[in-house]
């Protein structure tokens, strides 16, 4: 079962970034997968270029622990 997540729709514009957890950004947040960047937002639907999630990978994280 998927759990839903309420958006403020109001607040996403276009050119954010579309993080895992449903999380809108300007800039990428450290540790967040992106999903999608926002095209548009239009009567309550939030439109994203889904091939972003391709072009921006996460760096794999190093330990510092020795």
């Amino acid at each position: 079962m998927e759990t839903k997540v309420k958006i403020d729709i109001t607040k996403v514009k276009s050119g954010m970034f579309w993080h895992e957890g449903n999380l809108f950004s300007f800039e990428r947040l450290p540790d967040k997968k992106i999903k999608a960047v926002v095209e548009l937002v239009e009567n309550g639907v939030i439109y994203g270029d889904l091939t972003a999630s391709e072009l921006f990978d996460i760096p794999e994280k190093k330990s510092d622990m020795g």
